[in-house]
């Protein structure tokens, strides 16, 4: 009796928080439905629209990665099954779990499934896997499966039992897969760990309401739910995990298409340049060999050989073991942890660091990866050990080092393709255990020697990481406004493709933003698809492309940028033409013709600037690219006068959906910035003083709007505005 009441106080309790939510949706998204429609499809753009690249965009790509590294299996057919009708539905949510992110999906589903039909589903959760449910539909009795019964099941052994679902065990899911099954009536998920639940409610409601993401405000649905499709989909993001590339979707994980941001553990709440929070400098007076031979800078990096020294090699490795360990502790469910170096230029020069750099293609990388291999064997020992104590799975966990600024390059020869893995000798000690050795000149005497290094891990048969050791390359003077198939990044095209040869865990930093000014607009527009298709090629399974992380909205079409790195990093072969063509008529609607002649014109502008300043416009630090001979007032005023035109094509809706008005007005607004700030602050002379006031007061008030508050990296825009004020 007692387990029967609880059981129905918890699912009364979550009916009563799926009804709660039926209002605005996760992460304040807002339906554009069709305005001749009582569905909720999505306009397409007529023919007879001025596009000034003549029509559709082009994905312009010319490269696309074999379907044989990806898992994309969708077998998906309509069928008369009812899944809405009239805007009810009897299908309810079971979860075999009441993990929270199981809950976040669920609630999830009911939210967009309300939004996009009208009809509410209940949740029943049945952890005992025997639930006793009471509702109209499923009257007083326990939860089973028959061919009739209409569930959306996830992750519920005993029901899968129940209807004969087998899943298929031949593929890897990793960390972010998932399969749904038809069966009968019902509906199947499941997922391979908790980073699927996100990713297995949008396959859901992609293929019954056509759910498409834009912007954390902008979401559609091309589908009216009315049938329920007869699904068997095997699939996983062609990168396992993503990160948030900048502010705008932090507030709506589930919604998006990235990965929620619990997937590093923390320390000292650090996700990199965080060595000497595992290894701490105030250990330097009683274990020196712990940190870098830097001429006089002892302490700008740690030693990852303990300058040869075994005994304190072996301490330094405990000491960061149980840094990892607590770590761990602390983060009992992300699935990396970083062991990354600290963000200066210095590296270590003593003796058997210099002579490994030397002897591993004048790579400074090379110690530092044997060190984390050693780390990781003993973190792994340590996580079976647990799982066989708690008699549970064990914990999957990704340890990272940083291929950054001098630790860039890959212990790999070779050039143009052809590359060559090399191998450190081993021998037998005293023991009869295997011991890394290398010969050379240690005492500068002239004469090598056969000298023992501290390494655990040996590597006779070429260098590797460990299976579940990872490179986090972070190419941060790359040119990001071309692809990695450009000549202008072929240096890291092929440290990509080294360190691809040396891991299965590729972790793949890239930027996507102006940090020394975040108006100024960024060209990887076109880049940012065959730089994707580069890294999963290469074998990228986690993808960071950095962009503006402290303002509320990008401007400078940034939020098309952040779209297609979200949207292709879940599948990287879709056409990039299309996508476009998708963004400018769902995000912009209305004003899609005007935004698009914008954004076009921009393009071209800032490729035109690539060819006569490359100096400026080709690189990552550009502090003089806002100079106003860069930036006509005449061009500018040319972009404004389109966006006067996309507003007036949106006042529509001021009355008729004042919501809807709303994000389309701060949409253009942002777009607005850029070439106001360069009027403000450069042209301020072809004005009134009265005029040039009321520009600036009016720029002021519609940053506060869209939340734009940050001029550059941590650099509040406030003195601006008062400098302005002052004049």
């Amino acid at each position: 009796m007692k387990k029967k009441l609880s059981a129905l106080l918890l699912a009364a309790l979550l009916v009563s928080t799926s009804l709660a939510a039926c209002g605005k949706s996760d992460g304040g998204v807002v339906n554009y439905p069709s305005d001749n429609s009582s569905s909720s499809s999505v306009d397409t753009p007529s023919d007879d629209r001025d596009y000034i690249d003549g029509g559709t965009m082009s994905d312009g790509a010319e490269h696309y990665v074999s379907e044989e590294k990806l898992l994309h299996d969708r077998k998906v057919t309509a069928s008369d099954r009812p899944f809405v009708v009239d805007g009810k539905t009897d299908y309810i949510i079971v979860l075999g779990t009441n993990d929270s992110r199981a809950m976040d999906a669920a609630n999830f589903l009911t939210q967009q499934i309300r939004k996009a039909t009208g009809a509410g589903l209940s949740i029943f959760v049945d952890v005992d896997q025997n639930l006793e449910i009471d509702t109209e539909s499923v009257a007083n009795r326990l939860l089973e499966y028959t061919p009739s019964t209409k569930y959306i099941v996830l992750s519920h052994e005993k029901l899968e039992e129940e209807a004969g679902i087998t899943w298929r065990d031949d593929v890897e899911l990793d960390y972010s897969g998932y399969m749904i099954k038809t069966m009968g009536d019902s509906v199947f998920m499941k997922i391979n760990s908790f980073y699927g639940y996100q990713k297995v409610a949008q396959a859901f409601l992609r293929e019954v309401v056509g759910y498409e993401w834009y912007s954390y405000d902008t979401i559609v649905y091309t589908k009216d739910g009315a049938t329920l499709p007869t699904m068997d989909i095997v699939e996983k993001p062609d990168f396992d995990l993503t990160w948030n590339s900048g502010k705008m979707a932090s507030t709506s994980y589930m919604a998006s298409p990235i990965t929620k941001e619990d997937v590093f553990a923390l320390i000292n709440n650090k996700f990199c340049h965080n060595s000497f929070d595992f290894v701490p400098t105030t250990e330097y007076e009683a274990h020196p060999d712990w940190f870098a031979w830097e001429a006089a800078i002892p302490m700008l990096q740690l030693c990852y050989t303990a300058h040869g020294n075994k005994e304190e090699y072996d301490a330094m490795l405990q000491y960061a073991f149980e840094g990892v360990m607590k770590s761990l502790e602390n983060y009992p469910d992300e699935a990396v942890i970083t062991f990354t170096r600290e963000d200066y230029f210095g590296h270590c020069i003593c003796p058997t660091c210099k002579m490994l750099q030397k002897t591993f293609s004048d790579s400074l990388a090379v110690t530092y990866m044997f060190f984390v291999n050693d780390l990781d064997t003993m973190v792994q020992a340590e996580l079976e050990r647990q799982a066989i104590e708690s008699g549970k799975p064990k914990r999957e966990v990704t340890i990272l080092f940083f291929a950054y600024r001098q630790t860039s390059k890959a212990p790999v020869e070779g050039t143009d393709g052809e590359y060559t893995v090399p191998s450190l000798d081993a021998i037998e000690d005293a023991d009869g255990n295997k011991v890394n050795i290398l010969q050379y000149d240690r005492d500068g005497d002239g004469e090598e020697e056969i000298v023992e290094l501290p390494f655990h891990r040996t590597y006779e048969d070429g260098l590797e990481c460990n299976e579940h050791v990872g490179v986090f390359y972070a190419p941060i003077d790359a040119t990001f406004e071309e692809s990695f198939y450009h000549p202008e990044n072929k240096q890291h095209k092929e440290t990509f493709e080294k360190w691809g040869l040396l891991t299965d865990r590729l972790y793949c930093w890239i930027y996507d933003t102006n940090f020394t000014r975040y108006v100024i607009p960024y060209n990887s527009y076109d880049a940012i698809p065959d730089t994707i298709r580069f890294l999963k090629d290469a074998g990228g399974t986690f993808l960071f492309n950095q962009g503006d992380r402290e303002n509320g909205i990008y401007t400078g079409f940034g939020t098309l940028r952040t779209y297609l790195t979200y949207t292709l990093s879940n599948e990287v072969n879709l056409d990039a033409g299309v996508l476009k063509d998708k963004f400018f008529e769902n995000y912009f609607r209305e004003a899609a013709a005007p935004m698009r002649k914008f954004h076009s014109m921009l393009v071209a502008h800032m490729e035109q600037l690539q060819v006569e300043y490359p100096g400026i416009f080709y690189t990552q630090r550009r502090s003089n690219s806002e100079e106003p001979k860069y930036w006509p007032h005449a061009t500018l005023q040319n972009w404004l006068d389109l966006c006067e035109e996309a507003k007036t094509a949106i006042l529509k809706y001021k009355t008729s959906d004042p919501e809807l008005y709303e994000s389309l007005y701060k949409h253009i607004i942002a777009e607005t910035i850029f070439p106001r700030y360069m009027m403000c602050e450069y042209y301020s002379g072809y004005y009134t003083p009265t005029e040039r006031n009321k520009m600036r007061e009016e720029f002021i008030a519609d940053c506060a709007l869209i939340d734009y508050t940050k001029h550059a990296e941590g650099i509040d825009i406030k003195p601006w505005f008062e400098k302005w004020l002052k004049n």
